[in-house]
């Protein structure tokens, strides 16, 4: 009997403001086995180093795409280096993109991983 295997997600935070003067960088692509968990370390420090700056620097973020996907996939959108692409906030045309399975079931899990905090008018996917 095969186990149930888990939804995995790959995610894209967007900074409200670059992390330095020299390292403009806006955004940072993740993969999570649980979505809230993982954006919870992020809010809190404990997640990856850029979002541990980010915080000590009192720059705050957004969870603004979600992919159901694995770490093949993380991996090929990180090998793009562009992430700005994929940003609804950085590049309307980005909304436009037809990357989703289920696109009402992965805006919720970004409304609850934001804490309610992004307007949904404001990004579409």
């Amino acid at each position: 009997m095969k186990r149930k295997q888990n939804k995995t997600h790959v995610y894209l935070l967007h900074f409200d403001s670059p992390i330095s003067e020299h390292h403009t960088c806006q955004h940072y692509i993740g993969f999570a086995e649980c979505l809230q968990q993982r954006i919870a370390q992020h809010r809190r420090g404990d997640g990856a180093r850029l979002t541990q700056v980010a915080k000590e620097r009192g720059i705050g973020f957004r969870v603004v795409r979600v992919w159901e996907g694995d770490r093949k996939l993380e991996r090929s959108l990180k090998n793009r280096k562009h992430a700005s692409h994929f940003c609804p906030v950085c590049n309307p045309k980005a909304a436009q993109l037809a990357m989703f399975a289920d696109d009402e079931h992965l805006m919720n899990l970004v409304d609850i991983a934001n804490h309610d905090s992004l307007i949904t008018e404001d990004v579409r996917f």
